[in-house]
């Protein structure tokens, strides 16, 4: 059998794992009988792919330059466990169990992945069941959730798992704020809501995205300043849908007139401050690790070419000379076995996209015709970021990325399940 072609990932390991071969192949190193157990099952996962960039950064921090596509979150976690739990508890110096630090790393990676992984469809579970009401089609889209291709990344150690997480819980928050009429439990749910971006933030770099949702939920839910010359049922209301602008448009034909009390103004002037506090925080922990990477290159005698320009982007930089990643950088005749195995996914996410499409402009139609005809109008307008979400991160991976990693990189997307 040939042998695996990226088998250069393995000379990283001897840092963390001495005689990293012998411990594994022949067993002859001074190993407890648990260190021979957990490296043995678990030897094509510390080899593959991304895992052993994490659990390098973990174990010595950021030494080389491409090292820098991983974002920091979860190898900090990895470090913090392994330093202060895992190693003084199990290692030499504890009930010597395990005497190889890469045998910690690999019982703290899988089992906090797969905590987190269970978490994640649990919040996915009440998601649903907070946008759709329905427990059928809650439970259902937890349970293809759970049996997802993706399920290979999402159990692994890889940060899928923690970004979906991080994401289901940010949607949950903001979809909780429309539900919630009092105040201050508003400002706690947009509260929990950007923390759990700004951690989604220090995972992918896609986190950026779900400034998506902030937009819509600030739009959906902002004190009413509007007028309307009819007996709409939201005049009086202190809060008005973002949909229901749009009914008195169709309504009226016209733009709404704006209502002059000073407290409703005062209202929506911090509702939208507070909403565009949090879209600003959102792009924070891009920045800083972007700032992070040009604090240990670009203050050298000959700082590298990313560092050259106005703004220092050093993980664009990398994804285009280690990965090729670029705007069509992946349309090579070669590359074509990778976008037959792309396709299912392809497939599946534009077929969802004009489904919801379709139906959306359809409503939208009937709705300007029949303005008291708003059967399936709000529900559907509630689930539109969650199809933009799709559409962007669907366009980004067909256009820019590695067109193979599409799976796991739609699987924060809840609209698929």
């Amino acid at each position: 059998f040939i042998e695996d072609y990226d088998s250069s990932s393995k000379l990283l390991l001897y840092s963390i794992n001495p005689k990293f071969n012998e411990s594994i192949n022949s067993i002859q190193f001074t190993s407890t009988i648990f260190d021979k157990i957990i490296q043995s099952l678990f030897k094509g996962i510390t080899t593959r792919w991304d895992t052993i960039f994490f659990i390098e950064i973990a174990h010595k921090g950021y030494l080389f330059e491409h090292q820098h596509a991983f974002f920091p979150f979860l190898p900090l976690t990895l470090r913090f466990l392994h330093n202060y739990f895992v190693w003084p508890l199990f290692g030499p110096t504890g009930f010597n169990l395990i005497h190889f630090e890469l045998t910690s790393y690999i019982i703290i990676g899988i089992l906090f992945i797969n905590i987190v992984f269970i978490s994640s469809v649990l919040i996915l579970f009440r998601l649903s069941l907070l946008v759709c009401k329905n427990s059928k089609l809650a439970k259902r889209a937890a349970l293809i959730y759970c049996l997802s291709p993706a399920n290979i990344f999402l159990t692994g150690l890889y940060t899928e798992s923690l970004f979906a997480f991080f994401s289901f819980s940010t949607f949950y928050f903001l979809e909780s704020i429309r539900k919630c009429k009092n105040r201050n439990e508003r400002l706690k749910l947009l509260l929990f809501a950007c923390i759990s971006t700004i951690f989604a933030g220090f995972i992918r770099s896609n986190g950026f995205l779900l400034i998506i949702f902030f937009f819509f939920i600030a739009c959906d839910n902002h004190p009413n300043i509007f007028n309307s010359n009819s007996n709409s049922n939201n005049n009086n209301s202190n809060n008005v849908k973002f949909c229901s602008i749009f009914e008195l448009i169709l309504q009226e034909k016209s733009l709404p007139k704006f209502n002059t009390n000073l407290n409703n103004i005062r209202n929506f002037n911090i509702h939208w401050i507070l909403n565009l506090l949090c879209c600003i925080i959102i792009f924070l922990p891009l920045f800083i690790i972007q700032q992070f990477s040009a604090s240990l290159y670009c203050s050298n005698s000959d700082p590298p070419d990313w560092c050259k320009g106005l703004f220092s982007d050093c993980y664009g930089f990398i994804q285009k000379k280690y990965w090729n990643v670029g705007l069509f950088s992946y349309y090579e005749v070669k590359q074509i076995p990778n976008f037959l195995l792309a396709s299912p996914m392809i497939l599946l996410s534009f077929k969802i996209i004009y489904s919801y499409f379709n139906s959306f402009l359809v409503k939208l139609k009937v709705l300007s015709n029949n303005i008291s005809n708003r059967s399936g109008f709000n529900s559907n307008f509630t689930i539109l970021p969650y199809a933009i979400q799709l559409t962007l991160q669907t366009l980004i991976a067909l256009l820019v990325m590695n067109i193979q990693v599409i799976t796991r990189f739609l699987c924060a997307c809840p609209i698929i399940y």
